[in-house]
């Protein structure tokens, strides 16, 4: 599904969010790339991990597995990452499919590196300064962490409502959808909405499916 998104105003609640709460957050597709995140948002501590070929995949693929989790549950999914921190991944639903993910976090929750040194071991990076880093990056209760996804399920809510992101239908969806919004008080049927839009049974199948990754009913 391609994504339309106006980029100045996701910019701005991006940063806003990261402002109010000190906590990374990116905007992913539903394929996972990069649409949109905050600069020079990430801690030190994770930049120092980055450093390292190894650190920055291992990196990849915790966020890669989170979401997708998420994209399985379409529900809020959190996880501590190899290094030892809490990242959060929030759907952005519309008409029941995911099109697109907040990435969220970077938040230590456990004060004691002494745990964390066994994963990072073998990524070439100086043991002291791992340490320090990440003694200094600031601490989340659980409170905290609760109140960080709450705001963020209601940005992802924010971002839908003022058309912010907003799928690029097909003619055909778009069609079948109107369609479907000016005759919800009758009875519907893929037959009604295959002859109210002209189009095949087979063809809404597909394009739903593609679409929505649903059938038409």
């Amino acid at each position: 599904m391609v994504i339309k998104y106006n980029e100045k105003k996701l910019s701005c609640v991006l940063h806003d969010f990261y402002c109010a709460t000190g906590v990374n957050i990116n905007l992913v597709d539903s394929n996972f790339s990069t649409i949109t995140q905050v600069a020079n948002a990430h801690n030190s501590y994770c930049i120092y991990v980055k450093k390292s070929a190894s650190g920055r995949c291992r990196c990849t693929d915790s966020d890669r597995s989170l979401l997708e989790k998420c994209r399985q549950s379409h529900q809020v999914e959190m996880h501590i990452c190899h290094a030892g921190l809490l990242d959060i991944a929030i759907p952005i639903i519309y008409h029941d499919t995911a099109i697109a993910y907040l990435i969220m976090g970077q938040m230590k929750v456990a004060p004691n590196y002494k745990d964390l040194e066994a994963n990072l071991s073998d990524i070439g990076l100086s043991t002291a300064e791992l340490r320090r880093l990440y003694s200094s990056a600031p601490d989340f209760n659980e409170q905290k962490i609760q109140s960080v996804a709450n705001l963020a399920v209601m940005l992802t809510r924010y971002i839908l409502l003022e058309n912010i992101l907003t799928p690029s239908l097909s003619e055909n969806i778009g069609a079948a959808e109107q369609f479907i919004k000016e005759n919800l008080e009758k009875e519907l049927t893929i037959q009604s909405i295959a002859k109210g839009t002209n189009l095949s049974k087979s063809v809404l199948y597909k394009d739903f499916h593609t679409c929505f990754n649903c059938t038409v009913k």
